[in-house]
Protein backbone atom coordinates (compact mmCIF):
# COMPACT_ATOMS: atom_id res chain seq x y z
CA UNK A 1 0.00 0.00 0.00
CA UNK A 2 2.86 2.40 0.78
CA UNK A 3 4.36 1.77 -2.66
CA UNK A 4 1.02 2.68 -4.26
CA UNK A 5 0.81 5.89 -2.26
CA UNK A 6 4.40 6.82 -3.17
CA UNK A 7 3.67 6.01 -6.82
CA UNK A 8 0.49 8.08 -6.71
CA UNK A 9 2.37 11.04 -5.24
CA UNK A 10 5.08 10.74 -7.90
CA UNK A 11 2.50 10.64 -10.70
CA UNK A 12 0.64 13.60 -9.22
CA UNK A 13 3.90 15.54 -8.83
CA UNK A 14 5.03 14.72 -12.38
CA UNK A 15 1.71 15.83 -13.88
CA UNK A 16 1.78 19.02 -11.82
CA UNK A 17 5.31 19.82 -13.01
CA UNK A 18 4.29 19.12 -16.58
CA UNK A 19 1.41 21.60 -16.22
CA UNK A 20 3.80 24.14 -14.74
CA UNK A 21 6.19 23.61 -17.70
CA UNK A 22 3.41 24.21 -20.22
CA UNK A 23 2.47 27.37 -18.35
CA UNK A 24 6.02 28.68 -18.51
CA UNK A 25 6.28 27.88 -22.22
CA UNK A 26 3.35 30.23 -22.84
CA UNK A 27 5.37 33.19 -21.52
CA UNK A 28 8.41 32.40 -23.67
CA UNK A 29 6.95 34.13 -26.75
CA UNK A 30 6.57 37.48 -24.97
CA UNK A 31 10.17 37.36 -23.75
CA UNK A 32 11.41 36.53 -27.26
CA UNK A 33 9.41 39.41 -28.74
CA UNK A 34 10.82 41.86 -26.22
CA UNK A 35 14.35 40.66 -26.98
CA UNK A 36 13.65 41.11 -30.71
CA UNK A 37 12.40 44.65 -30.02
CA UNK A 38 15.65 45.46 -28.21
CA UNK A 39 17.60 44.09 -31.16
CA UNK A 40 15.54 46.13 -33.64
CA UNK A 41 16.15 49.26 -31.55
CA UNK A 42 19.87 48.52 -31.77
CA UNK A 43 19.55 48.06 -35.56
CA UNK A 44 17.78 51.40 -35.85
CA UNK A 45 20.57 53.03 -33.85
CA UNK A 46 23.23 51.41 -36.01
CA UNK A 47 21.49 52.66 -39.15
CA UNK A 48 20.71 56.18 -37.89
CA UNK A 49 23.79 57.08 -35.90
CA UNK A 50 26.64 54.76 -36.77
CA UNK A 51 25.96 54.78 -40.52
CA UNK A 52 27.86 51.51 -40.77
CA UNK A 53 27.33 48.81 -43.35
CA UNK A 54 24.42 46.47 -42.77
CA UNK A 55 26.80 43.51 -42.56
CA UNK A 56 28.68 45.02 -39.63
CA UNK A 57 25.46 46.30 -38.05
CA UNK A 58 23.99 42.80 -38.12
CA UNK A 59 27.22 41.33 -36.72
CA UNK A 60 27.32 43.90 -33.90
CA UNK A 61 23.72 43.23 -32.95
CA UNK A 62 24.24 39.46 -33.09
CA UNK A 63 27.10 39.85 -30.61
CA UNK A 64 24.99 41.97 -28.24
CA UNK A 65 21.73 40.00 -28.46
CA UNK A 66 20.70 36.72 -26.89
CA UNK A 67 18.41 33.88 -27.90
CA UNK A 68 16.57 33.78 -31.20
CA UNK A 69 17.34 37.41 -32.17
CA UNK A 70 21.07 36.65 -31.90
CA UNK A 71 20.65 33.72 -34.31
CA UNK A 72 18.52 35.92 -36.57
CA UNK A 73 21.11 38.68 -36.87
CA UNK A 74 24.03 36.25 -37.11
CA UNK A 75 22.33 34.51 -40.05
CA UNK A 76 21.66 37.87 -41.68
CA UNK A 77 25.27 38.96 -41.20
CA UNK A 78 26.51 35.69 -42.70
CA UNK A 79 24.27 36.11 -45.73
CA UNK A 80 25.35 39.72 -46.22
CA UNK A 81 29.01 38.74 -45.84
CA UNK A 82 28.53 36.27 -48.68
CA UNK A 83 27.52 39.13 -50.98
CA UNK A 84 23.76 38.75 -50.65
CA UNK A 85 21.24 41.55 -50.87
CA UNK A 86 19.49 42.97 -47.82
CA UNK A 87 16.03 41.58 -48.67
CA UNK A 88 17.44 38.10 -49.24
CA UNK A 89 19.48 38.32 -46.04
CA UNK A 90 16.37 39.32 -44.09
CA UNK A 91 14.43 36.34 -45.51
CA UNK A 92 17.31 33.97 -44.77
CA UNK A 93 17.49 35.30 -41.22
CA UNK A 94 13.73 34.85 -40.76
CA UNK A 95 14.21 31.16 -41.52
CA UNK A 96 16.52 30.95 -38.48
CA UNK A 97 13.86 32.13 -36.03
CA UNK A 98 12.80 29.36 -33.74
CA UNK A 99 9.23 28.23 -34.30
CA UNK A 100 8.71 27.69 -30.57
CA UNK A 101 9.67 31.28 -29.74
CA UNK A 102 7.70 33.13 -32.41
CA UNK A 103 4.23 32.69 -33.87
CA UNK A 104 3.62 32.87 -37.64
CA UNK A 105 2.06 36.32 -37.11
CA UNK A 106 5.29 37.53 -35.51
CA UNK A 107 7.37 36.30 -38.44
CA UNK A 108 4.93 37.91 -40.89
CA UNK A 109 5.25 41.25 -39.06
CA UNK A 110 9.04 41.02 -39.23
CA UNK A 111 8.80 40.09 -42.92
CA UNK A 112 6.83 43.33 -43.54
CA UNK A 113 9.76 45.27 -42.04
CA UNK A 114 12.09 44.06 -44.82
CA UNK A 115 10.71 46.39 -47.51
CA UNK A 116 11.21 49.64 -45.56
CA UNK A 117 14.71 48.55 -44.51
CA UNK A 118 15.86 48.08 -48.08
CA UNK A 119 14.60 51.52 -49.08
CA UNK A 120 16.69 54.65 -49.12
CA UNK A 121 14.13 57.01 -47.59
CA UNK A 122 14.73 57.37 -43.83
CA UNK A 123 11.10 58.34 -43.12
CA UNK A 124 9.87 55.09 -44.72
CA UNK A 125 12.42 53.13 -42.70
CA UNK A 126 11.35 54.87 -39.48
CA UNK A 127 7.69 54.14 -40.28
CA UNK A 128 8.60 50.47 -40.76
CA UNK A 129 10.37 50.38 -37.40
CA UNK A 130 7.42 52.15 -35.74
CA UNK A 131 5.06 49.56 -37.22
CA UNK A 132 7.20 46.70 -35.91
CA UNK A 133 7.52 48.29 -32.45
CA UNK A 134 3.75 48.87 -32.25
CA UNK A 135 3.08 45.28 -33.25
CA UNK A 136 5.47 43.96 -30.59
CA UNK A 137 4.04 46.26 -27.90
CA UNK A 138 0.43 45.34 -28.74
CA UNK A 139 1.24 41.63 -28.87
CA UNK A 140 3.15 41.70 -25.57
CA UNK A 141 0.28 43.55 -23.89
CA UNK A 142 -2.17 40.95 -25.16
CA UNK A 143 0.13 38.08 -24.18
CA UNK A 144 0.59 39.44 -20.65
CA UNK A 145 -3.10 39.08 -19.85
CA UNK A 146 -3.42 35.83 -21.80
CA UNK A 147 -0.39 34.25 -20.14
CA UNK A 148 -1.79 34.72 -16.64
CA UNK A 149 -4.89 32.78 -17.64
CA UNK A 150 -2.91 30.10 -19.46
CA UNK A 151 -0.50 29.57 -16.57
CA UNK A 152 -3.35 29.07 -14.11
CA UNK A 153 -5.16 26.79 -16.53
CA UNK A 154 -2.14 24.60 -17.27
CA UNK A 155 -1.13 24.34 -13.63
CA UNK A 156 -4.66 23.43 -12.58
CA UNK A 157 -4.96 20.98 -15.44
CA UNK A 158 -1.67 19.32 -14.46
CA UNK A 159 -2.75 18.91 -10.85
CA UNK A 160 -6.18 17.64 -11.88
CA UNK A 161 -4.69 15.17 -14.36
CA UNK A 162 -2.26 13.93 -11.72
CA UNK A 163 -5.05 13.42 -9.21
CA UNK A 164 -7.19 11.65 -11.82
CA UNK A 165 -4.39 9.29 -12.81
CA UNK A 166 -3.61 8.62 -9.16
CA UNK A 167 -7.25 7.77 -8.38
CA UNK A 168 -7.46 5.47 -11.42
CA UNK A 169 -4.22 3.68 -10.48
CA UNK A 170 -5.14 3.23 -6.84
Amino acid sequence: MIIQIIGGLLVCGACSLMGYQFGERASKRAAALLEMKKSLIMLKGEMDYSKCLMESAFANIAALSTGSPAKFFAAGAGHLAGGGEMAAAWEAALAELAAEDFAPDDIAALRRLAAPLTGIDPSTRDAGFAMAFNYIDDTCTHLATENIKKRKMYRGLGILCGLLVTVVLL
